[in-house]
């Protein structure tokens, strides 16, 4: 439990009681939780394992020979994950600014008014969510970033309409697996066009998009007959994760 202050229009201050989860957390309360979420029992157990196996593998096989070759693995690592570290910096300001400002839950309402006015509800309302997420796909590669930023939406939206969350997350993961394969900002794409080369010199980017964007249709249209059947049947989509709401 944490003393939280928070002032009204009139400039007088309100003090309530509450948890750390609270909107208005003060700034005790959330050191608090970061501290135990970065250094908490459950994580020291993982990590403690993970780092002793990585130590004995590297100077068993001769990769790490000192304490500066593992300095400088860890390093690496650190800069490969520099880019996903910096894009979920963004993302979580996007669901803060979402949470602080009830705008994720407007844009939800509005969402589900707009699809009903259409007279687009039901599966159909999947289908244009899946068509959606591919599209933005094209543009955010990352699909957690992009979940983060329309799964504050659409999953209330479609909550709305009496559908369940699984249902959104699994129409999500089919718009966002169809069009990977074949955006520029893709960092993997200039990995495959590396191999490539290896076999035809001549190729480029253009080359490789070209034989890939074949298959975005038939991944479509596989993938949306397949959820179609569990959603026209009310099959679970797993242990506990139905269409509709229960």
């Amino acid at each position: 439990m944490c003393l939280t202050v928070r002032s009204t229009t009139d400039r007088s201050p309100i003090v309530r009681r509450g948890n750390c989860r609270d909107r208005w957390a003060s700034k005790e309360c959330t050191s608090a939780s970061s501290r135990a979420a970065l250094g908490g029992p459950g994580l020291q157990e993982r990590r403690t394992p993970s780092l002793l196996a990585g130590l004995t593998y590297g100077f068993t096989v001769k990769s790490l020979t000192d304490t500066e070759d593992v300095v400088t693995a860890v390093t690496d690592s650190v800069k490969n994950m520099s880019g996903y570290i910096v894009m979920m910096f963004v993302a979580a300001q996007v669901i803060a600014l979402f949470n602080w400002s009830n705008l994720g839950v407007l844009l939800a309402v509005k969402a589900a008014a707009l699809f009903d006015s259409v007279g687009v509800t039901g599966f159909w309302a999947i289908l244009a969510f899946v068509l959606l997420a591919s599209c933005l796909n094209l543009f955010v590669v990352s699909g957690s970033a992009l979940w983060s930023l329309v799964g504050p939406v659409f999953i209330p939206a479609f909550m709305l309409m009496g559908m369940s969350p699984a249902l959104s997350q699994a129409a999500f993961r089919i718009g966002d697996s169809a069009t990977g394969a074949i955006t520029p900002m893709n960092p993997y794409l200039f990995l495959f066009l590396a191999m490539l080369r290896q076999y035809e010199p001549e190729a480029r980017l253009g080359t490789l998009i070209s034989r890939l964007a074949i298959f975005v249709v038939p991944f479509l249209v596989v993938w949306l007959a397949i959820l179609g059947i569990f959603y026209g049947f009310d099959l679970p989509l797993g242990p506990g994760a139905h269409i509709g709401l229960k």
